[in-house]
C-alpha cells in the first residue's frame, strides 16, 4: 500500500508539472520515478512470479492489484518484466555488462545451491534453473539494449510524456499568443457625473486581472527557457539531443518575437487611428511580455515602448497649445467665436484620460491650466466658462456617428468634465437652484 501511494501521488505530481512548464521539478521527478520503475519491473516482477507460484500472494489482493495496474499504466511492466526478472535474480543494474553478468552467475549458483538452500520456499532446481536462464538471457547484448531502452531510454516510462514537452511547449506559447483578447468590451457608466478615467474597465489594474492566467503561462514559459538547463535535463530523459533542445528554443523565441512585432504593429496602428481604449489594452499587453522577456534583448525592445509613450505625451501638449490659442490674446468676441474649437481641444484631453489612464495626471493637468486661464481673461473670464459649461453640458460637440448625432462617448465626457472641475461651480450651482426651487401657486 504505501509503495502505492507513492507512486501514485509521485506520477500526478509529475503530469502537474508538465502541464505547469516545471521542467526542473519534472525531470527529478521524472528520474526518480525511472528508478523505482526499475525495481518495479524487476524485483517486483520476480517477487509477484515467486509470491502466486508458491499461493503466497496474488494480483486479486486489493493493494497488490493497484500497485500492479499502475505498474502496468505508467512503467511498461508487460513490455519489460520478463527481462527485469532476470537482473532481479542476479541482482544487476541496468547498465550491467558482460562480465557482470558472468560475476553475477557465479555468485547467484552459490547462493541457491540446492547443497545451501530451497530458494523461498521452492525447490532448489526450480530456482537454480531461473539462474540460468537468466544468465543464458542477459549475456546477449541486444536483451541488455532491449532492458536499457525500456527503463532508461527512448522506451522507459514517460518519454512519450517528455518527448511531448516541446511540442506541447510550442503549442501553449502559439495558443497563448493567438489569443486575441486585448480589444476588451467597454461597460461605461450611466452616471453622468461619473469620474473621467473610471467610467469603464480598461484600467491597467482590471486589464492585468484579466490577463493574467494567459500571461502568467506565458511568464512561466520564459522562466523556463532562461534556465535552459532544466529543459535540457528533461529532453535527455527523453533521448533528445542537444541540436534539438536549442531547435525547440529558437522555435519558441521566433514565435514571440513575432508576436511582439505583430503587437506594437498594431499599437502604431491604433495609435494613428486614435482608438485609445483598444492602444490602451494593446499596451498593457506589451508591458507584460516585455516584463516576462526583460532580459531577452532580441525579444524585448523598451526603447519602442518609451517612443509612444513620448508620442502620447506630445499629442497631450499639442491639444493644449491648441486650445491656448483659441484664448491668448483674443477678445472677449474672438474668444467666443473659437468656443466651439476651445471646447473640442477639452473632449479630447478627455478621451485621452478617459481611455489612457496611465496618462491621466498629465491630461487632468493641461485641463485644468486651460480652464484657469480662462478665469484669467478679466471681466469676461467667469462668463467664458460659465457659456462654455453650458456648451460641453448640451452634448453637442465630438465625432459624429451615422445618423448626424455626437456620439454618446463625446457626450459624456463633455457632461463629466462639467461635473469635475471646479471651474463649473457656478453653472452647477444654477442648475441645481432651478431644480429644486418652489413652483409658483397655482402653477
Amino acid at each position: 500500500r504505501q509503495i502505492y501511494v507513492w507512486a501514485h501521488q509521485r506520477v500526478d505530481a509529475l503530469e502537474s508539472q508538465l502541464q505547469r512548464f516545471e521542467l526542473g521539478d519534472a525531470a527529478e521527478s521524472a528520474m526518480l520515478l525511472r528508478r523505482a520503475g526499475r525495481v518495479l519491473v524487476s524485483t517486483f516482477a520476480l517477487y509477484l512470479d515467486v509470491a502466486e507460484a508458491d499461493g503466497r500472494h496474488s494480483t486479486e489482493e486489493e493493494w497488490l492489484g493497484r500497485l500492479h495496474s499502475l505498474c502496468i499504466a505508467q512503467f511498461g511492466f508487460r513490455a519489460a518484466r520478463d527481462i527485469g526478472v532476470h537482473y532481479a535474480i542476479l541482482e544487476l543494474a541496468p547498465n550491467a555488462r558482460e562480465q557482470d553478468v558472468l560475476k553475477a552467475f557465479k555468485a547467484a549458483s552459490l547462493k541457491y545451491h540446492p547443497d545451501r538452500q530451497g530458494g523461498f520456499g521452492r525447490s532448489s532446481s526450480v530456482m537454480q534453473q531461473r539462474v540460468v536462464n537468466a544468465r543464458d538471457a542477459l549475456v546477449k547484448e541486444s536483451v541488455r539494449a532491449t532492458f536499457k531502452d525500456l527503463v532508461d531510454g527512448v522506451k522507459a516510462p514517460f518519454a512519450k510524456a517528455i518527448e511531448n514537452v516541446p511540442k506541447e511547449l510550442l503549442r501553449r506559447v502559439q495558443a497563448q499568443l493567438e489569443e486575441q483578447e486585448y480589444e476588451q468590451p467597454v461597460r461605461c457608466s450611466s452616471s453622468v457625473s461619473a469620474p473621467l478615467s473610471s467610467t469603464h474597465d480598461l484600467s491597467p489594474t482590471n486589464i492585468h486581472a484579466a490577463f493574467a492566467n494567459r500571461f502568467d503561462a506565458v511568464e512561466q514559459v520564459s522562466k523556463e527557457l532562461r534556465q535552459r538547463c532544466n529543459l535540457h535535463e528533461l529532453m535527455a530523459l527523453g533521448g533528445a539531443s542537444e541540436s534539438e533542445v536549442q531547435r525547440v528554443i529558437r522555435r519558441v523565441y521566433a514565435d514571440i518575437k513575432e508576436h511582439m512585432t505583430s503587437i506594437r504593429a498594431k499599437v502604431n496602428e491604433l495609435w494613428q487611428a486614435r482608438k485609445y481604449k483598444e492602444l490602451n489594452a494593446q499596451l498593457v499587453a506589451n508591458e507584460r511580455f516585455d516584463k516576462a522577456f526583460r532580459s531577452d534583448a532580441d525579444v524585448c525592445a523598451p526603447g519602442w515602448a518609451r517612443e509612444i509613450q513620448d508620442s502620447v505625451e506630445a499629442e497631450i501638449d499639442r491639444i493644449a497649445a491648441k486650445g491656448r490659442r483659441c484664448l491668448h490674446g483674443k477678445c472677449e468676441e474672438e474668444a467666443e467665436a473659437l468656443m466651439r474649437d476651445f471646447a473640442l481641444q477639452l473632449i479630447y484631453l478627455g478621451r485621452i484620460l478617459d481611455d489612457l489612464p496611465r496618462f491621466k495626471d498629465a491630461c487632468r493637468h493641461k485641463m485644468t491650466a486651460l480652464l484657469d486661464l480662462c478665469h484669467e481673461q478679466g471681466s469676461w473670464g467667469h462668463c467664458y466658462v460659465f457659456k462654455l459649461g453650458m456648451l460641453l453640458g448640451q452634448g453637442k460637440l465630438g465625432d459624429l456617428d451615422k445618423e448626424g448625432k455626437v456620439v454618446a462617448e463625446d457626450d459624456r465626457i463633455g457632461k463629466t468634465i462639467v461635473a469635475e472641475f471646479k471651474h463649473f461651480k457656478v453653472l452647477i450651482y444654477s442648475r441645481t437652484c432651478r431644480r429644486t426651487a418652489p413652483h409658483p401657486l397655482g402653477g
